[in-house]
């Protein structure tokens, strides 16, 4: 038999799901941004990766922030496995958004 993690508190659900939509809201925003400055936005040949990289990257980490908050907010996970799918999550995001969604 394995032995469990034991939980110190309940899961604070309200808080999980309020800092989910604040994250949201946040990566949406950031990822219209990097969408915009990494394209040809209206044939004006300006496109900027760089910055357009650097915005999915903020959007990455907003997005994966509540998956790495969730041993922090009383659910039983362990602390690495919630910072390795938080890892994966945001990497996914930077190059889907960036290589899919705005490169030129």
């Amino acid at each position: 038999m394995t032995p469990t993690v034991p939980r110190t508190a309940s899961p604070r659900w309200a808080l999980t799901v309020a800092l989910v939509v604040v994250s949201l809201i946040i990566a949406g925003c950031v990822g219209f941004a990097a969408i915009l400055v990494g394209s040809d936005f209206m044939a004006s040949n300006t496109a900027k990766p760089v910055p357009s990289f650097m915005l999915w990257i903020v959007a990455g980490a907003a997005l994966a922030a509540p998956v790495a908050a969730l041993p922090t907010l009383g659910f039983s996970v362990r602390p690495q496995v919630s910072w390795l799918f938080a890892a994966a999550l945001a990497a996914a995001v930077v190059l889907v958004g960036f290589f899919g969604l705005t490169h030129p």
